[in-house]
């Protein structure tokens, strides 16, 4: 496995993760303990994928090195944290409802029905709302734009993956990984409470794993959950992603690599059932 995969996975299953404590505690009505859940959780998933990336053979990890150290990315990034840092990152979207939902949940102590004008208070997905409350417990709106900048650097190394997956060598592979990423938008939005680029990540990441799988001659089935969980994720955060499901699952049953044959079944409720729960589904339950 690519170095680039160990961080995919695990942002999808912090993301995940998050999404799921939130509807356990919002359940449990106790949605003001995510701050220190979500503390647990990162630092699982630390120990557990920073144990799987020890094991990555050393030429990889060099190539992910390369990666994050081409000086067009280090200097867009550096650029998003001194934006994200000194100027108001909050934008319409987010102090219209995303930011207010986190309030009346923590206030609440529970996801709940909010009687008011505004639909997209109770309708809308609640990933971004989810994945961030640990953040505001922590640090207040200051910080809420880190989940951003995460994703438009995971944005950056999933395009690098797919360049590469078409035959790019690692030097064009970065330059035209790079000039997408910095369109104005990604960059804006990575310095900002805005969610679209955390959908474009995701979208992006999806395709590494179904490129991953093909290009697989085991046909790894966690490559199949790992596309699946995380397309929907990205409807999970914009609602609209999930007109992409039915392209991902035109691929699962016609291919030519033959997904289907690839599933390990007995893990299937359970990758069912998570990314239920991670898609829009359980918003308009």
């Amino acid at each position: 496995m690519r170095s680039h995969h160990i961080i995919f996975q695990f942002w999808l299953s912090y993301v995940a993760g998050m999404v799921c404590l939130g509807w356990i505690l919002s359940y449990l009505d106790n949605y003001r303990w995510m701050g220190i859940a979500g503390l647990f959780l990162f630092l699982t998933c630390t120990a557990i994928f920073g144990k799987s990336f020890s094991r990555i053979d050393p030429e990889k990890k060099r190539e992910l090195k390369a990666d994050l150290t081409f000086a067009p990315f280090l200097i867009l990034l550096a650029l998003i944290i001194l934006a994200g840092t000194i100027y108001p990152t909050a934008v319409l979207d987010s102090l219209s409802y995303r930011i207010p939902r986190i309030l009346m949940w923590l206030q609440e102590g529970r996801v709940h029905f909010i009687d008011n004008p505004d639909a997209r208070l109770n309708f809308m997905t609640p990933v971004w709302e989810f994945a961030s409350t640990p953040i505001y417990q922590a640090s207040g709106f200051r910080f809420l734009w880190l989940g951003s900048a995460v994703s438009w650097c995971l944005l950056y190394l999933s395009m690098n993956v797919l360049i590469k997956s078409l035959g790019a060598d690692p030097k064009t592979s970065r330059w035209l990984s790079i000039i997408p990423a910095s369109s104005v938008g990604f960059v804006l939005q990575a310095a900002s409470t805005m969610n679209d680029i955390w959908s474009a990540a995701l979208v992006s990441i999806s395709l590494a794993f179904i490129v991953s799988f093909e290009m697989d001659s085991e046909r790894n089935f966690r490559n199949i959950v790992c596309s699946g969980l995380a397309l929907a994720l990205a409807a999970g955060a914009k609602p609209h992603f999930a007109i992409l499901a039915l392209p991902w699952i035109i691929w699962f049953f016609f291919s030519n690599s033959r997904p289907l044959a690839a599933v390990s079944w007995k893990w299937v409720p359970a990758a069912a059932l998570l990314a239920i729960l991670c898609s829009p589904i359980p918003t308009f339950i």
